[in-house]
């Protein structure tokens, strides 16, 4: 049985494995190896609450979200709202396709490796209210976070 690790486009960034079976076949498998780099990769937009709904266009373009990561600093809970718009979002008026609830003093952080899409625009607001139309105001500094996006 022979094994042989090859690698694609002589870089060793990705290692190919060929594995003799014995009995005429051959099992192949891949692995990606991450480096770092100084540039590409997903973009950051840092939130800290502001006294409002904090309606906040972060791409106004097709794109995705690949994390969220939000601390609550309020003895209530505060909800997070990702719209799909290529300008910032109306509270009240519009409706978000995804509601994140922060519980009092708590954390939330979600990672989607594959990316959530968003076609026609990344927009947010923070309310205090988990009605998709609430337009209740925080107060400042109530929520720190970041959304990852590209």
């Amino acid at each position: 049985m022979a094994d042989k690790l090859i690698p694609s486009k002589d870089d060793w960034s990705v290692l190919q494995r060929f594995k003799d079976m014995g009995d005429g076949s051959w099992a192949a498998t891949m692995a990606v190896i991450m480096t770092p780099a100084s540039s590409g990769g997903l973009l950051i937009a840092k939130t800290v609450a502001a006294a409002s709904t904090n309606a906040t266009l972060v791409k106004a373009g097709a794109g995705q979200v690949f994390g969220v990561e939000l601390a609550n600093n309020a003895a209530y809970a505060v909800f997070f709202k990702l719209f799909n718009k290529a300008t910032a979002p109306t509270p009240g008026t519009d409706t978000p396709v995804w509601t994140i609830q922060v519980p009092p003093g708590g954390r939330v952080e979600i990672n989607r490796p594959a990316g959530i899409a968003f076609p026609l625009g990344i927009g947010y607001t923070i309310t205090k209210l988990v009605a998709d139309l609430d337009t209740t105001v925080l107060v400042a500094g109530d929520v720190v976070g970041s959304v990852n996006y590209f």
